[in-house]
């Protein structure tokens, strides 16, 4: 397991490797290793977002755009969705097409376009646990709390819950 999450933090992390190349060349590298259906949206010869298509678990597809802030990486990109929308009542959204996919407060520098294509994953499959049972599996945004399934969760739900909850934590 501990060479598992190495494995993840190098690919969805900068680390020493990536020192001398230039910042968006080591992030379409991470990127195109680990969501190769992902590209770069360009203005005026720079990188302003990403946009793709992520599929779930429980084999949904959903599309989303991934704008990256003035100043990036020293400030947190924002997920937005493209052609569809989350349940109004679902937890951790900014607005009806914004995703809460961490707390601002957690973002640094050192993680990727690949890192937040990865945790809007984790937001879609624990997004379709809480459309069934009206949930948020895992640890809370503020990262002091989990939830756990309740009564008559099924065990495909149940075994899907407990991946979700080890995929970040």
């Amino acid at each position: 397991m501990a060479q598992q999450r190495t494995r993840l933090s190098r690919v969805l992390t900068m680390t020493p490797e990536d020192q001398g190349v230039p910042r968006m060349r080591a992030e379409r590298n991470k990127l195109k290793r680990s969501f190769p259906g992902f590209g770069f949206v360009g203005r005026d010869g720079a990188v302003v977002a990403l946009v793709g298509e992520i599929s779930t678990p429980l084999g949904n597809t959903y599309k989303v755009r991934i704008n990256l802030p003035d100043g990036y990486p020293y400030g947190m990109p924002a997920v937005e969705t493209v052609g569809w929308r989350p349940s109004p009542r679902a937890p951790h959204q900014y607005s009806a097409t914004s995703l809460c996919v961490m707390h601002p407060r957690f973002w640094s520098s050192k993680y990727t376009l690949a890192y937040i294509v990865a945790k809007t994953a984790l937001w879609l499959a624990k997004y379709e646990v809480w459309r069934v049972h009206k949930r948020w599996p895992g640890r809370n945004q503020h990262g002091d709390e989990y939830e756990r399934p309740g009564d008559g969760v099924s065990d495909e739900t149940s075994g899907l819950w407990a991946a979700i909850t080890r995929a970040f934590d």
